[in-house]
């Protein structure tokens, strides 16, 4: 705006001085068309020019312009730019902040190269991924060689046997552990003692009883598992009496076809072999029994005789002729074979030939017909023309030739032509041009007669065409090959015109092969080296031969029907058959004798069966016998008191069966009476001993002055009535941080009771807990905590006192001693704590809701002490353990017993459980 109003001033001056001057100068120019000479700003290093003016008409100068000073460069830093691994970098420069121009110019810096770091190879576990080896740069950390990722391996079960529950001890079922990490698969489990399994009754010591006398033998029942004897029985075994065998022959003379025989027909004792009956039999003749008929005296028939035989029967036991018939056979007659050729004389091409056709007997070779045949003469057979006599025609002149036929049977002449070969005249054939080279003159093309070779149109001379010159590349130097210079050769004829030079070989850029794993089938390497620019083996990669990691296949034992195998062995890793399994033949039944039973009065029976003594399968069924039925009597020697009953003695009449079974029938006839002995001196509601609450009463009867419980007779009710007096307070303790709350009661019965009861149980109430200048922790209970990572409130304990707070109360969270002071735990997986030297203090039990964890404190040798259950559900739990209110459990161990080494934790769900130390 400033040099605007300049401007105007300055031509209001002028138009005023124009005006004066022509007034002044009379005819002289008036200079009223003016040329402003515009302005020209000066630059950083040339000058400029101020505003001016002239006349349009004249030409002449109003204001010259004036020179204004160029300004001269503004300097400004051009910043450095760092070079990195894969790019170059520049010097400082300068330049002017207002032209651009560069005053100073920024010099390239190399890039720096990669500074290579070597990346272990991780082996993968069990459970965690591993990788290869590879290479990155220690600077920028960009990968050279990327490792690439292992798959982990997962577990290599392997069995831990157990061991088999007895009658009288408990067993363990077969676990599973990893072979590789030790981590347990399948948890083994205790297995309850089976207790006796009673096999079926043997019998032992027997006695065998015979026709007249009565046996014995003791009734025997085992463990079919242990051979414990389980009981005793002597049993009788009645006379059997005489048991009829089958019947048996003896003196037996055997019937002929025609005369009658005889036997005796005798019984036995099957037992005693003693003879219970004898009987005569007769066998009757059967007669002649005939056979199939038979050929004899045979004369076999001709084509034209009969032939005849004899057709003869036979008895088939005593062969004696039965009949005899004499047979014919017919004669058949000939039988024609095929027709054959005699005395055949053949045809020729002109002349008739004949055979004679003959027919004879197939079976005695007797001529049957004949007949003489005509074969007709052919003729000539023409064959193929050819030629004779040929002069050949040349490429101006004719030739000739005969064409002549001959019979292609006897070669008799049959026809002959005279044939012209006329003149081809000339075959022309091209003379290839030859084509100049660089140093060599060519041909134009021409051409000549193929057959006589006549010039038909001549070839002319063409002159060499030089050289054409082309660039040879260089050829790059290689790591163990030298390289070439530019050159030059002809693209035409190939000759070198400049030649190439050599250039040094570059050498080796050296690069780690990464080593490879060995699998069970397939070999492994070490790492080597070689060079990354030629693929060159620098330094040879090892071979770490394949091999396979064999466990035992248990042996499987035969059974009776089952086959078994023999021990082999198997890879763990790739599961490869190492040693096959051998099928074992099965064992067979081993038979055992299950004895008969005999039938008691209440009892059925049993026949003889029998059963495998190992697989206890029953091979024969033992059929069941009916029962007995008793046998009473009247037993006169134990009568009680003609019927009538005493305070001990039931007054009934005792009949015993004759067969022994000892089971007693009481008054079997309607007149004899059956009454219940029963006291009848005691006092109702008098004690000998009174009740209390831990001891029955006592009666004594008058009638039989007998002393008896009550609990004999229920009408007599004098029980002990359970009901303890608890009044008297024996302990009492009042909770603490360190003590659980209760009281205990005791009895105060007068007849000794010492029972107590345990009442106003409380928890443990919480630690206040002060931070001291040491960076401890200290409760009124004495109990003092160190090496703490809490949270006080929502400060962190630092040592310094926070604003607003005088003291430091706190839920103190205490961080392990150990390296592993956190576990994962995902459900039903187990996890083991270090063994404890009472720097474990309190275990922490993290996850869900009602997520359940069993704790068990085991021993030195993984025995277990005591184990139980925690849910994590915000209430107070025995043992020590108590529950924050998110729900969180922590258990107390700080005064186990010393023999508690170490404790198993498995969750129901996923968790995390953490070992803390307290060091006081």
């Amino acid at each position: 705006m400033k040099n605007k109003i300049t401007k105007v001033l300055f031509f209001t001056i002028l138009a005023s001085l124009l005006v004066f001057a022509v007034c002044a100068c009379g005819d002289e120019c008036s200079h009223e068309n003016l040329i402003e000479l515009e302005e020209v700003a000066p630059t950083c290093t040339a000058d400029g020019l101020t505003i001016g003016s002239k006349c349009a008409d004249c030409g002449e100068t109003i204001v010259a312009q004036e020179v204004a000073p160029a300004t001269g460069h503004t300097e400004e830093v051009v910043p450095a730019v760092d070079a990195t691994c894969t790019e170059t970098g520049l010097t400082e420069g300068k330049k002017c902040s207002v032209c651009n121009e560069v005053l100073k110019a920024q010099e390239e810096v190399e890039a720096l190269g990669h500074t290579e770091e070597e990346i272990p190879a991780v082996d993968a576990t069990c459970t965690t991924a591993g990788s290869t080896a590879g290479v990155k740069c220690s600077v920028c950390d960009e990968f050279i060689t990327e490792p690439e990722t292992v798959a982990a391996k997962g577990h290599t079960e392997v069995v831990v046997k157990g061991k088999a529950a007895t009658c009288t001890e408990a067993g363990i079922t077969d676990g599973k552990k990893c072979s590789v990490c030790g981590t347990v698969t399948v948890k083994q489990e205790v297995i309850a003692a089976l207790g006796h399994k009673p096999e079926a009754a043997v019998e032992e010591n027997k006695i065998d009883a015979d026709c007249d006398t009565a046996g014995s033998y003791d009734l025997v029942v085992y463990c079919s598992v242990c051979d414990a004897e389980i009981s005793r029985e002597a049993k009788t075994i009645d006379a059997k009496g005489h048991t009829p065998a089958a019947a048996v022959e003896e003196n037996k003379v055997d019937a002929t076809c025609t005369v009658d025989g005889s036997y005796d027909s005798v019984v036995y004792c099957s037992v005693c072999d003693a003879e219970i009956s004898r009987e005569e039999k007769t066998i009757t003749a059967p007669g002649h029994t005939p056979a199939a008929a038979v050929e004899e005296n045979k004369v076999d028939a001709t084509c034209t005789v009969d032939g005849s035989y004899d057709s003869v029967v036979y008895c088939s036991v005593c062969d004696a002729e039965i009949s005899r018939e004499t047979k014919t056979i017919t004669a058949p007659g000939h039988t024609p074979a095929a027709a054959v050729e005699e005395n055949k004389v053949d045809a020729t091409c002109t002349v008739d030939g004949s055979y004679d056709s003959v027919v004879y007997c197939s079976v005695c070779d007797a001529e049957i017909s004949r007949e003489t045949k005509t074969i007709t003469a052919p003729g000539h057979t023409p064959a193929t023309a050819v030629e004779e006599n040929k002069v050949d025609a040349t490429c101006t002149v004719d030739g000739s030739y005969d064409s002549v036929v001959y019979c292609s049977v006897c070669d008799a002449e049959i026809s002959r032509e005279a044939k012209t070969i006329e003149a081809p005249g000339h075959t022309e054939k091209t003379l290839d041009a030859v084509a100049p080279e660089c140093e060599k003159t060519g041909l134009t093309e021409g051409k000549q007669c193929s057959v006589c070779e006549e010039i038909l149109v001549a070839q002319e001379v063409v002159d060499a065409t030089g050289h054409t010159e082309v660039s040879i590349p260089a050829v790059a130097p290689e790591c163990e090959k030298t390289g070439l210079t530019e050159g030059s050769k002809c693209s035409v004829c190939e000759k070198i015109l400049v030649a190439q030079e050599v250039v040094d070989a570059t050498g080796h850029t050296e690069e780690t092969i990464p080593a490879v794993a060995k699998t069970c089938t397939t070999a492994g390497a070490t790492a080597g080296v070689k060079c990354s620019v030629c693929d060159a083996v620098l330094e040879e990669p090892e071979e770490i031969p394949a091999s396979h990691e064999p466990v035992v296949l248990d042996a499987v034992t035969p059974k009776c029907e089952e086959t078994g195998l023999t021990e082999g062995s198997q890879c763990s890793v790739c599961e490869e058959i190492l040693v096959a399994q051998e099928v074992v033949a099965a064992t067979g039944h081993t038979e055992k004798t299950l004895d008969a039973v005999a039938p008691k009065c209440e009892e059925t029976g049993l026949t003889e069966g029998k059963q495998c003594s190992v697989c206890d399968k029953i091979l024969v069924a033992q059929e069941e016998v009916a029962v007995l039925g008793h046998n009473y009597k009247l037993d006169e020697s134990v009568l009680g008191n003609d019927g009538k009953p005493t305070c001990l003695t039931e007054g009934r009449w005792l009949y015993t069966c004759e067969n022994g079974c000892g089971v007693p029938a009481y008054n079997l006839n309607d007149e004899e009476t059956n009454v219940d002995a029963r006291h009848g001196g005691y006092v109702e509601g008098e004690w000998v001993t009174a009740p209390t609450c831990i001891t029955a009463a006592t009666y004594h009867c008058t009638g039989c002055d007998t002393d008896f419980s009550a609990s004999v007779y229920p009408e007599i009710q004098g029980q002990a009535t359970g009901i303890h007096s608890f009044d008297e307070l024996v302990e009492e303790k009042t909770a603490s941080c360190t003590q659980i709350g209760y009281k205990v009661w005791e009895c105060t019965a007068d007849d000794g009771c010492t029972a107590t009861d345990v009442t106003d149980w409380a928890d443990k109430v919480a630690h206040t807990f002060v931070v001291g200048e040491d960076y401890s922790v200290a409760c009124d209970c004495g109990a003092t905590y160190r090496n703490i990572a809490a949270l006080v409130e929502e400060h962190r304990l630092c040592g310094e006192e926070c604003e607003g707070c005088d003291t430091h109360s706190m839920k103190v969270v205490f961080v392990g001693a150990t390296e592993d002071d956190e576990v994962e735990l995902p459900g039903g997986e187990t996890s083991t704590s270090p063994e404890t030297d009472k720097t474990i203090a309190l275990i922490g039990l993290f996850g869900s809701d009602d997520t359940t964890y069993t704790i068990t404190y085991k021993d030195a040798d993984g025995n277990a002490i005591t184990a139980y259950e925690v849910t994590v559900s915000g209430e107070a739990h025995e043992f020590g353990v108590t529950t924050s209110a998110s729900g969180n459990a922590y258990i107390d161990i700080s005064d186990i017993a010393d023999d508690v080494k170490t404790i198993e934790i498995v969750s129901s769900a996923d968790a995390v459980v953490s070992f803390y130390s307290v060091l006081a």
